[in-house]
């Protein structure tokens, strides 16, 4: 239990820390975690609703939904993807758990998403999109995505070592995977067989969920998210497995690159 406490204040250490730094980085400081994502929602809008003129009702909350729930998802992997290079020079000074660098990747974005969430629960209020019963249900599916989050980080992190080109195939996917994850128009008004294509992508059924609390105020099928559960769950086994299982070489493996 003391080693397990040591860890834990290590990654609230160094996630403080690192959160500290990148604040100085720039000439807005913090303000930047919000600015950053809402000059990317604002691209979004412009293209998508006023260029395209997308026509679902409620478009800018359809759309502010979707993509501040994906951005968390895209933004950690992302991130992640060097974090167990990025700590080459630590990790060859003294021994640590490599996990605990994704894991601090994971909390610093976790925490820079819950502050865009206060922002867009306020702009949904503000909106007439008053909380209700339904946000019992907001929890259980944050959960999943945050398990999915973690698994899908730790594969990036763990392989990139092993394979640092990966990191480009990675960022295809995730970009691939903002158009097909219905950000851009709902599941819903896609023909059955196009439907069930769309929500083999788990995040797809999230975003609709997301919806269905935050903007209808209904309660979704928790049937629906099984599919998503069970994916996540798999995912965080295969990460964790792999990070594990090559803790030991990983400092051979980043003075490779």
């Amino acid at each position: 239990m003391t080693g397990l406490s040591h860890w834990l204040n290590l990654i609230r250490f160094k996630a403080y820390a690192d959160l500290k730094s990148e604040s100085t980085k720039t000439y807005v400081g913090i303000f930047w975690w919000v600015l950053d994502p809402l000059l990317y929602m604002t691209v979004m809008y412009v293209v998508f609703a006023v260029l395209l003129e997308k026509r679902t009702p409620d478009f800018v909350a359809f759309l502010l939904v979707g993509l501040v729930y994906f951005r968390w998802f895209s933004a950690t992997v992302g991130n992640c993807a060097f974090s167990i290079l990025g700590g080459k020079a630590l990790m060859q000074q003294v021994y640590l758990p490599k996990i605990i660098f994704p894991v601090v990747v994971i909390l610093i974005n976790l925490i820079k998403f819950l502050i865009i969430l206060s922002l867009l629960l306020v702009f949904l209020w503000l909106q007439g999109h008053r909380a209700s019963s339904a946000y019992l249900a907001l929890p259980a599916l944050m959960m999943i995505q945050f398990v999915m989050v973690c698994g899908t980080s730790f594969i990036v992190a763990g392989l990139v070592p092993l394979l640092p080109d990966l990191k480009h195939i990675v960022d295809n996917i995730v970009l691939a995977l903002l158009f097909l994850s219905g950000i851009f128009y709902s599941g819903r008004d896609l023909p059955l067989d196009k439907q069930q294509l769309l929500y083999l992508n788990p995040m797809a059924r999230l975003i609709e969920g997301y919806r269905d609390i935050l903007i209808d105020g209904r309660t979704p099928d928790a049937a629906f998210f099984v599919y998503p559960a069970l994916v996540a769950i798999v995912l965080l086994l295969i990460g964790t497995t792999i990070v594990v299982a090559l803790n030991r070489q990983y400092p051979m493996l980043v003075r490779k690159v």
